[in-house]
C-alpha cells in the first residue's frame, strides 16, 4: 500500500492490546481474547470448555507469554494538490 501526502500532526507512541489472556476463575484455565483496534473486550463466556459455563468471573493477565501487545502512534495526513487542501485522514502506524 503506497499513501503519499503531508504530515500535519503525530501522536505519541503508545501500547495497544491484540490479544489478552485471561483466566477463568471457576476452571483456572487461561485463554486468549482478541482486542479488536486495542479496545478492552472482556470474555462473554469461558473459552476452554464448554462444561465450564462461566461468564462473569475472569481475570486479566496483561503480562502474560500469550498476551500480544504492540507500540502504535497516530499520524494525521494531509492531501496536498497545487497547494489546495482535499483530503484528510489519521492512520494508526
Amino acid at each position: 500500500m503506497t499513501v503519499r501526502g503531508a504530515i500535519v500532526g503525530t501522536g505519541s507512541i503508545r501500547a495497544v492490546c491484540l490479544q489478552l489472556t485471561f483466566l477463568c476463575k471457576i476452571c483456572e484455565c487461561p485463554f486468549i481474547v482478541d482486542q479488536p483496534y486495542g479496545l478492552y473486550t472482556m470474555p462473554k463466556k469461558c473459552g476452554v470448555s464448554d462444561e465450564c459455563d462461566n461468564k462473569n468471573y475472569f481475570e486479566p493477565h496483561e503480562n502474560s507469554d500469550t498476551t500480544l501487545m504492540m507500540d502504535c502512534r497516530k499520524i494525521r495526513l494531509q492531501d496536498v494538490q497545487n497547494y489546495d487542501v482535499r483530503y484528510r485522514c489519521d492512520l494508526y502506524l
